[in-house]
């Protein structure tokens, strides 16, 4: 015969499965660590653009089997993102004249008119040779004695990583487009991979992420890149055109009244709390019915527990009486 554990012990068993069950809903997922020990800082190149309003022509390579009909508008929307992110940046700690650089962005094959002479020109290739260094993308710029920007800057992106031949995803073209546009605007690379608030550093030297993932998030411009940004183009406190020399390559930190994060734009910062909000929701669905389960469990069991002690004990039979002996 089975033996049967005692009341108190399934109940025991089964609020610790419930408790295990609730916090495996709580968990949250595992967030990249800054490595760098050493103050981040970041390489200015030495060039500047001498007008706020800097023109982008984009070049898509339609019709290659290689090439993504999405990857334009990716760029495109990586560039931007620049814009989005200084309004952030600017609200929160100043640098106002960062808000007159302007970028206007045309298509190869979608819009009317196309500037004969953009300052900045984007192409695509299949993908940059493996030997030497490899890229997902280059950027490549010629600057006057004064350190400005001599147009056009060129930049091409890559569709597929060089070793493999992974296929970028949409959120991989647009973290090179706004890296390498980073570059288009000054700046160098960054000291360190992640901030302090643990995102991915745009300016990083490398692509810190799996090219291919469907998983792979945004990365944004930081408060060290943005802030950097503010340098380059000080002379806009003044003045609406550079006629002096630009500034010189330099190493930049960030002041200490300046934390060093992520600046994500505010249309993804709200779409993110949206999607945080939906998971809370989850979690709280989740909960709910984890909790309506374990108190119907409960309930049984107890009542179980007080019907056998409401029970009363088991008489036994009677014994019969022996037949009292025959006479012969």
């Amino acid at each position: 015969m089975k033996e049967h554990a005692p009341v108190p012990t399934v109940l025991y068993r089964t609020l610790l499965l419930a408790t295990l069950l609730l916090s495996s809903t709580t968990l949250l997922p595992q967030t990249a660590t800054a490595a760098s020990l050493s103050p981040p800082a970041i390489e200015t190149e030495g060039a500047v653009w001498t007008d706020p309003a800097i023109s982008i022509v984009i070049t898509p390579s339609t019709g290659a089997a290689w090439y993504r009909q999405s990857y334009h508008a990716d760029v495109a929307y990586g560039i931007e993102r620049w814009a989005q992110s200084i309004i952030v940046f600017t609200d929160n700690h100043g640098y106002n004249y960062l808000r007159q650089l302007a970028f206007d962005i045309y298509t190869t094959g979608i819009n009317a008119t196309i500037p004969a002479s953009p300052d900045v020109e984007i192409s695509f290739v299949q993908n940059f040779p493996s030997t030497g260094t490899p890229a997902l993308g280059v950027t490549q710029s010629r600057t006057s004695i004064n350190n400005h920007f001599d147009p056009p800057v060129t930049m091409r992106l890559a569709a597929q990583d060089p070793d493999r031949l992974r296929q970028l995803t949409d959120n991989d073209m647009v973290n090179i487009a706004t890296h390498e546009f980073g570059h288009a605007l000054g700046l160098g690379h960054a000291n360190t991979p992640t901030t302090d608030d643990n995102f991915l550093e745009l300016m990083s030297t490398s692509y810190n992420l799996p090219v291919g993932s469907a998983n792979n998030p945004l990365e944004a411009p930081s408060t060290l890149d943005l802030y950097a940004l503010a340098w380059v183009y000080s002379w806009l406190s003044t003045s609406q055109t550079l006629t002096g020399p630009g500034p010189a390559p330099d190493t930049l930190t960030l002041p200490a009244s300046i934390s060093y994060t992520a600046i994500y734009p505010y249309p993804e910062q709200v779409e993110a709390l949206k999607t945080s909000l939906d998971q809370a929701g989850q979690r709280i669905i989740v909960l709910a019915i984890l909790t309506i389960i374990l108190l119907a469990i409960t309930i049984t069991l107890s009542a179980l527990l007080l019907r056998r002690k409401q029970q009363p004990p088991a008489v036994p039979p009677p014994i019969p009486t022996e037949p009292p002996p025959s006479v012969v």
